[in-house]
């Protein structure tokens, strides 16, 4: 098991050697360069599977917390909220939040964003 992405090679870690599964450490987001998973059967005939992914397109956030609404004069209204507790670092890897809303009697929603915050 292992991962390749900018010309190096690292392993997959396994909990236990008859693990049907691993950790890749150390994923660089937002990298220009997709990852290669390289699985690779060695008994009884060797065999390997190559699967390309980027991140940042299989790692999926909790939804945001804390969403408060908070009424401005002129029929607005103020949307705040925090990034999920789950989400590390999140002053590094900021997310992007796309709020969709609708009047209770509307057939349609309307959006705003993607907002990175």
């Amino acid at each position: 098991l292992g991962v390749a992405a900018h010309g190096e090679s690292r392993p997959c870690l396994q909990l236990a050697p008859e693990a049907t599964s691993c950790i890749i450490p150390d994923v660089q987001m937002f990298s220009m360069v997709p990852y290669i998973l390289n699985v690779t059967t060695v008994q009884p005939w060797p065999s390997s599977s190559f699967v390309p992914f980027v991140p940042e397109r299989i790692i999926k956030p909790d939804p945001p917390e804390g969403v408060r609404l908070s009424p401005l004069p002129g029929q607005r209204l103020w949307v705040q909220w925090e990034p999920p507790r789950s989400w590390p670092f999140p002053e590094i890897f900021a997310l992007k939040y796309r709020i969709r809303y609708k009047h209770h009697r509307s057939p349609r929603f309307r959006q705003v964003g993607p907002i990175e915050a």
